[in-house]
């Protein structure tokens, strides 16, 4: 579910350069240069509710579903600069529905340690299969974000400056330019962004 590269599975060098590096997308600072977006998700939100209530009878909601679409696109625009419209249309979108999944069987994996299909994803069952779709799922969008964020960056003949507040603009600030050993590749931003 994490990627190849992340931060559970690095050591050394590497996991004090990327710990760095996303610690400064944390900062209060950071954090509060993500908070219009975060207003925008909220208010969305409350506006569709307000229209489902207006235009239907049934006026009941899931609360749990709600709050998993808010959180989603709260990290679409937050982390990526990207709006997933799953508070828009109160319906999860596929990268909510596929991290819902992969959230889901990554507990389910742990909670199941003793079975060799909770270890082994190559094995032909119906959990596996369908990990694999939704993980490329995931993937798609993270990898797709990286790249048209790198080609705007490119676009804009700015490798310092990508022109958004958000935890992948802080990424690519914190690693365009850096001198180090470590990986710095998309590939591997796309992981950062598939373990947080």
């Amino acid at each position: 579910m994490f990627g190849r590269k992340n931060l559970l599975s690095m050591r050394g060098r590497e996991w004090r350069f990327w710990r760095a590096t996303i610690h400064r997308a944390f900062t209060p600072a950071a954090l509060k240069g993500m908070q219009s977006r975060m207003v925008v998700v909220a208010s969305t939100l409350v506006e569709s509710i307000v229209q489902r209530i207006d235009d239907e009878s049934q006026q009941s909601m899931d609360v749990e579903e709600l709050m998993k679409m808010v959180t989603l696109d709260t990290f679409g625009l937050t982390a990526l600069g990207v709006d997933f419209r799953s508070c828009h249309t109160l319906t999860p979108s596929p990268i909510a529905t596929a991290f819902d999944f992969m959230s889901s069987e990554l507990l389910r994996r742990i909670k199941t340690l003793y079975l060799p299909t909770s270890h082994f994803y190559s094995l032909p069952t119906e959990a596996n299969r369908r990990h694999k779709r939704e993980s490329a799922v995931l993937r798609n969008v993270l990898d797709e974000a990286v790249k048209s964020r790198r080609q705007q960056q490119q676009n804009n003949n700015a490798s310092d400056d990508v022109g958004e507040d958000d935890l992948l603009a802080h990424l690519f600030r914190a690693v365009d330019g850096t001198a180090t050993n470590v990986d710095v590749s998309d590939e591997t931003l796309s992981d950062m962004l598939m373990g947080l």
